[in-house]
């Protein structure tokens, strides 16, 4: 869109694969990733080293379709992402005790957050 690039990351949701995506400007990266369960090699190289990278964190126990907390944060890391946001969480996960447990380069998305890159 203009002369921002999208570029789609097939991830596995359950038993289909869904999508997850970078969006690009001007060597920025930001990726949304909002329905994973498991990150295929082949599209960890499209996420590797965004500047930012939201993405799924249901819950801190394990879930047949989502990734946990825990696994995001992993992630995040392995990625080499300079800054992580956990979205798509469930009644489970209460918003202080979230912060307190993500490290300094991470914090829970909501609703009207802008991020700038």
């Amino acid at each position: 869109v203009g002369d921002i690039r999208g570029t789609p990351v097939p991830v596995v949701h359950a038993t289909v694969e869904t999508y997850g995506y970078v969006f690009g400007h001007e060597g920025k990266r930001f990726a949304y990733v909002p329905d994973v369960k498991e990150l295929p090699a082949a599209s960890r190289p499209l996420l590797q080293g965004v500047d930012a990278l939201a993405m799924d964190g249901l819950r801190y126990r394990e879930h047949r379709t989502h990734i946990t907390v825990d696994e995001n944060i992993a992630l995040v890391r392995e990625l080499g992402a300079r800054r992580g946001y956990v979205t798509h969480c469930g009644h489970e996960v209460e918003y202080d005790a979230l912060c307190a447990c993500l490290p300094p380069t991470m914090e829970p998305a909501y609703d009207g957050l802008e991020v700038v890159l």
